[in-house]
């Protein structure tokens, strides 16, 4: 993939992620005010539980994209048709299967959720929606993987984005409607936007490869190679599901369903940093891989290190940006209760945030080499103690209790990451680490001591005044980093390559 490709598939990444953040910060008041504190926490929950069993997926969306990938590379329709197929006929069982037991907690829906705050028969229904929701997710994923794996992640990201925007067009003229259903009303139009996007993701990869979707024709070689590659990937997202998706319900059973709602916005804020991140960052991993096969560990030593400067200058001006701004902004999009009680979560996952900067591109580079069994192990045994740890210590600390556990699990697992993708590329980490932080610590501080003294003389009380504090602290976190996270030469390219572009 040429860098030009890499640069707008990051693009509309991005665009996708604004787009995300656009749509949550219209929708959440309005989902808050229909469903209530308990019924937003009950869609939260509802979520978790489609994510929870998201685990099914064992690893074959990443595996998928990158097969087909390599696939393309190589100029092996054949080999591309047989992967998709393969994948297809994985997703189509495992979407039939976790449907199935989402439709069985539907007879019993308070063993799951400790609470149902609306109406038996809405909750019901809702849960039937869901499974449906989980059924049609999972079909989407060979299709979306796929073309990723081509390179047509920017095809993917705008329709998403034109589909998030019609979502919530569609919710919000409903719901004024039907407010005694509004739970239901949510669900449906997911199920509606989500089948929309399946025939269109569907319709485009037929278009390209030319054949039909036949799982029967499945053949056991690439079913083979996508569960060896993805078995691994499987550790790592159900280690991440265990205790994203697990954490709320401890909070249902131990403190309530209202108090999911608070968890999720305090947290929410930092998610949204994360997913920032993400999708400039996801593009890099197939970017990785082609570096791998083309040239082999040296040339993929050289694009990780070159790629992670990136990475680490984002994730720590997001994570400095977040910590000032957050509970301020939160304060003023729902109100200050909920800045209140969810303070010690959002400054728990501000600083897991800041400290898994050092290892903010190793887990692409250990997917990209086929090297995160290990990983995936330490996770799932990591995820379950913090899981364990997360229910008495919520007992104890309430949901800041359980942002503690959450913390705990970030930074763990970024650490074995990082130590893992430094031993396969025979790098020292002793360097990377003092490297990371000569480059990055100055400007944080430097920003945030200028966003600080901002919040004292003029404080964060407008959505106005929180954007110029955000300028505040960026223009001198940027400066500073030009003379901290640049050599001389690569300054004195920058400035030549503009010049040139002018």
């Amino acid at each position: 993939m040429s860098r030009r490709a890499l640069f707008w598939n990051s693009v509309s990444g991005t665009a996708l992620y604004a787009a995300s953040v656009i749509v949550s910060f219209v929708m959440s008041p309005v989902m808050v005010r229909y469903l209530g504190d308990g019924g937003y926490g009950f869609w939260e929950l509802l979520l978790g539980l489609v994510g929870y069993l998201g685990i099914l997926d064992m690893g074959v969306a990443p595996a998928v994209m990158r097969f087909v990938a390599l696939a393309h590379a190589s100029g092996d329709r054949e080999r591309m048709r047989g992967v998709v197929n393969a994948g297809f006929a994985t997703f189509l069982v495992a979407g039939l299967f976790g449907a199935g037991v989402i439709a069985v907690i539907s007879i019993r829906p308070e063993w799951a959720f400790a609470k149902i705050p609306v109406g038996l028969a809405d909750a019901r229904l809702a849960i039937l929606l869901a499974a449906l929701i989980f059924l049609l997710t999972f079909t989407r994923a060979t299709f979306s993987a796929s073309l990723m794996g081509l390179q047509y992640h920017r095809i993917v990201n705008t329709t998403r984005i034109v589909t998030s925007f019609g979502q919530a067009i569609a919710i919000y003229t409903l719901l004024p409607r039907y407010p005694g259903h509004a739970l239901v009303v949510v669900a449906a139009v997911c199920v509606v936007v989500t089948l929309l996007e399946s025939l269109f993701f569907a319709t485009l990869l037929m278009a390209m490869l030319g054949h039909g979707y036949a799982p029967w024709t499945a053949r056991w070689a690439e079913g083979r190679d996508l569960f060896g590659f993805g078995a691994k990937s499987a550790g790592l997202m159900a280690s991440s599901s265990l205790v994203k998706q697990g954490i709320l319900f401890v909070l249902a059973h131990v403190l309530g369903v209202e108090a999911v709602t608070f968890y999720v916005f305090a947290g929410r804020l930092v998610e949204y940093g994360q997913q920032l991140a993400m999708a400039i960052g996801f593009p890099m991993a197939p970017y990785l891989t082609a570096a791998f096969g083309g040239g082999g560990i040296d040339a993929a030593r050289q694009a990780w290190l070159s790629t992670t400067r990136v990475m680490q200058f984002i994730q720590a001006g997001i994570a400095m940006g977040l910590y000032w701004l957050g509970l301020p902004f939160l304060a003023r999009w729902l109100g200050p209760e909920y800045a209140l009680k969810g303070a010690g979560v959002f400054y728990f996952l501000c600083a897991a945030a800041l400290c898994t900067v050092v290892g903010a591109n190793a887990n692409r580079m250990l997917v990209s080499l086929n090297q995160h069994g290990r990983a995936a192990i330490a996770a799932l045994v990591l995820g379950a103690l913090c899981l364990a740890a997360a229910i008495p210590a919520t007992m104890a600390f309430g949901i800041t209790g359980a942002a503690g556990a959450a913390f705990a699990f970030m930074v763990g697992l970024n650490l074995v990451e990082f130590t893992l993708v430094c031993r396969a590329l025979g790098v020292e980490r002793a360097p990377l680490v003092l490297g990371a932080v000569r480059r990055n610590l100055p400007p944080v501080v430097v920003g945030g001591l200028c966003m600080a003294a901002a919040a004292a003389v003029w404080p964060a009380a407008s959505y106005a005044r929180i954007a110029v504090h955000g300028l505040i602290g960026a223009v001198p976190y940027l400066v500073v980093s030009w003379f901290t996270a640049l050599s001389a030469d690569e300054r004195s390219r920058l400035v030549v390559g503009f010049r040139a572009r002018r």
